[in-house]
């Protein structure tokens, strides 16, 4: 697909009037055959299925209009489908909007054929709305390409408030639009700002607290109980004497998000015109955000934060250091699972902040064999212990990528000062904790539905292929049945690149493994641990598996990745009864 580098000069300051005329029509053809396995479905869901470059609300419009049509009659969204049957579409793409256009100078970072990327300023509104009816930036973007009419939100993909600068991307065609609307909702469309906060901030963390309109002031957004869902992490990038530059990310977009997350685990103070707040340094526990005593956080204040999305190439200024500095007084990171786990059975997974330990380890790094200090490791720890309050301290394995499994009752019984050599961990007995060591590998916990036994693998490619989670779950003595399985953070299928050969030792147990690997551009395989690791669960009978929705690779933020960064520190998920 062909792009151009446009001049921000010539865009920002064009020589002639931006142009307004209206678009020529545009027009949609297409020619299907519903398949067999779509019968029963509602007539609109199975055509979304066979055009999925189309927003199912474009699709039932067409269909209402008469503009499709199924063997020479006009259906109805709601007819169920027998299958095969042959459908025609002639469809003219309508204007999707009111809103006129107007010649305000944007600059463009990027253009081709399906996209636009804005470098949005503050000030400039980006929809219309009470108090904004014109000069938007929906308004300009009418203007400088008037086909973006006929597509949703005149292309706009997702939004920045009035004051926030940053890049926007407007897609071209209603098929550019939803696959990107797709992109952002799995995730594959990073959102990322830079905050500048008076205060010395001492760690990043993370707040998942629901938002909706104030209940007084109902212009404003704040957390509710009945709000919707919303995610936000924050992580330090450089500090200064009097502030901290800090990159925030969003895994939803409610608006004002990023100010009422901030403002909500501290406080607002006077005279802050965007808004101000006191970080929290709690680790980035998913499910909840818990604040430090008031004594002792900084108080930063929101300034102009700056987005930078990753759905196109757009130069630009280089991107500040992921880097945080180890801070003593930051407690650890942990990620709690999200399963029916029984009342005994408790587990988590340690995220990268809120250890001691520099880089390349910075700064939660349990692995004692990567190169870190060794009491640097110790005090990490240590931290993870007293932070999750282990009742014994876990028994550090020294794992090969191999199917040993280690029972840690009798482990406990015959103390020895070398640390055993296993790949997974099996306990019955309270008290004794079950943990492997990843930085890429997919750590798999499970859980009998009594909680009367925990275990522990490691399932990286080789422990998965050798048959790591068969002989976990046949010495874990337990009917399949009766566990149930959670799949940790790993590297995922669109960074994990291998050769053949790792495709051929699945296949050779078992070929439906296949859907696992697809075939890229370079001739080699995007394997997908998470999928090779339920088909192995389902084949023993393990049937509840939950989890598996990160990516190691993806987010440096949170995790380490071995596969990324090459030296690096070692995350823990650990289990116990208790």
């Amino acid at each position: 697909m062909a792009s151009r580098r446009l001049s921000a000069r010539s865009i920002a300051n064009p020589p002639g009037p931006l142009p307004t005329a209206e678009a020529p029509p545009e027009f949609r053809s297409h020619a299907l055959t519903l398949p067999r396995a779509d019968a029963g479905l509602r007539f609109d869901r199975a055509l979304a299925r066979a055009l999925p470059q189309y927003s199912r609300a474009l699709l039932k419009s067409w269909i209402e209009s008469g503009a499709v049509q199924v063997e020479g009659r006009a259906p109805r969204p709601r007819d169920k489908v027998q299958g095969g049957e042959e459908v025609r579409i002639e469809a003219q793409l309508a204007t999707q909007t009111p809103v006129s256009p107007e010649a305000i100078p944007l600059e463009v970072i990027h253009e081709d054929r399906a996209l636009i990327i804005i470098n949005k300023p503050a000030g400039l509104v980006v929809h219309p709305g009470a108090g904004n009816a014109r000069h938007t930036l929906q308004n300009a973007l009418l203007a400088l390409d008037p086909k973006l009419a006929r597509v949703p939100r005149a292309g706009l993909v997702h939004r920045l408030d009035k004051d926030t600068s940053g890049l926007l991307v407007v897609a071209r065609t209603p098929e550019a639009h939803a696959a990107l609307v797709a992109a952002l909702v799995a995730r594959e469309i990073g959102r990322q700002y830079l905050a500048v906060c008076t205060g010395a901030m001492t760690a990043g963390g993370t707040v998942d607290e629901p938002i909706g309109r104030h209940r007084i002031h109902r212009t404003r957004m704040a957390v509710r109980a009945d709000g919707r869902r919303a995610l936000t992490r924050y992580r330090i990038v450089q500090r200064f004497r009097a502030h901290t530059l800090a990159r925030v990310e969003l895994e939803t977009g409610r608006t004002h998000q990023i100010r009422v997350h901030l403002a909500h685990i501290g406080r607002m103070r006077a005279g802050a015109g965007r808004g101000a707040a006191r970080i929290s340094t709690a680790g980035a526990a998913r499910g909840a955000s818990r604040a430090d005593s008031p004594h002792d956080r900084p108080t930063p204040r929101v300034a102009g934060a700056s987005a930078r999305g990753h759905a196109a190439p757009a130069r630009g200024a280089p991107e500040p250091s992921d880097m945080s500095l180890p801070d003593r007084a930051a407690p650890p990171g942990v990620l709690v699972p999200d399963w029916p786990a029984p009342k005994a059975v408790h587990a988590a997974f340690t995220l990268r902040g809120g250890g001691v330990s520099a880089p390349p380890y910075d700064s939660l790094n349990v692995g004692a064999h990567v190169g870190d200090e060794a009491a640097a490791v110790a005090e990490n720890r240590q931290r993870v212990s007293a932070h999750l309050k282990l009742p014994l301290e876990p028994l550090w394995l020294e794992q090969v990528h191999g199917i040993e499994v280690l029972d840690l009752d009798a482990a406990r019984s015959a103390a020895s000062a070398a640390a055993p050599t296993a790949d997974a961990a099996i306990a019955r007995g309270a008290g004794n904790v079950c943990v492997m060591q990843v930085a890429d590998c997919m750590p798999v916990l499970f859980a009998s539905r009594d909680g009367s036994a925990v275990a522990a693998a490691h399932a990286g490619w080789r422990g998965l292929a050798g048959g790591v989670l068969e002989a976990t779950v046949a010495r874990l003595g337990v009917a399949p049945g009766k566990l149930i399985a959670w799949l940790g953070p790993a590297i995922g299928p669109r960074h994990f690149e291998v050769g053949g050969e790792v495709r051929a030792a699945f296949l050779r147990h078992d070929a439906g493994a296949s859907e696992a690997f697809h075939l890229n551009a370079r001739g080699r395989w995007q394997c997908d641990l998470g999928a090779l690791a339920r088909r192995r669960l389902g084949a023993l009978g393990v049937t509840a598996v939950f989890g598996g929705a990160w990516c190691t690779y993806a987010d440096a933020a949170r995790f380490f990745s071995y596969r990324r960064d090459g030296q690096c520190g070692r995350m823990a998920a650990l289990i116990w009864l208790g």
